[in-house]
């Protein structure tokens, strides 16, 4: 990453932004809303980068999909 320029990274930086908060919109939008807490929890492990402690809290509404 140090041999590219520091406007090539800035643009690296806004596409992963771009695309996560797309992921972070799909997530909320589709996990079902009667358990607030969970869907709080779900989202707080996405937006922490726990990406495991996040796919073993969705697991079971992939599951069941």
């Amino acid at each position: 990453m140090d041999e590219v320029s520091p406007s090539y990274r800035t643009s690296l930086h806004h596409y992963h932004r771009r695309n996560r908060a797309d992921a972070f919109s799909i997530i909320l939008d589709r996990l079902p809303a009667r358990n607030p807490a969970r869907v709080r929890d779900i989202a707080l492990c996405f937006a922490d980068e726990r990406y495991d402690d996040y796919a073993r809290m969705v697991e079971p509404f992939v599951a069941a999909a």
